[in-house]
């Protein structure tokens, strides 16, 4: 897994908008792959009318990358999430980017 993002621009980059998040969640929640609960199936598929929603092709059952989180039944788009998130983590940094040997820090 490639290292945290240490400024925006970074973070940007590597999340740029909603089906990036959601890849991004996919691969944290199903690391070993992806399987049913109800039905132990591994074969789903991703479906087109609900964003990042798959429904598994022997049950039927369907599942968002964000059920059970928090994020579940959101109506904020998974982006936003994700800034809010990034930026709480780096609350004084995050407009300044990584500092640099030798610069100036801010120490609070």
């Amino acid at each position: 897994m490639p290292p945290r993002p240490r400024s925006l621009s970074e973070f940007q980059k590597r999340v740029p908008d909603d089906t990036a998040c959601a890849e991004f969640l996919f691969a944290r929640r199903w690391p070993r792959g992806f399987t049913c609960p109800k039905c132990g199936n591994g074969t789903a598929a991703l479906l087109k009318a609900r964003a990042a929603t798959y429904a598994y092709l022997k049950c039927g059952r369907q599942t968002s990358v964000t059920a059970g989180t928090i994020l579940h039944r959101s109506k904020v788009p998974l982006h936003k999430w994700f800034w809010a998130a990034h930026l709480m983590r780096h609350p004084f940094q995050w407009h300044l980017g990584p500092s640099a040997p030798g610069s100036a820090r801010c120490h609070l």
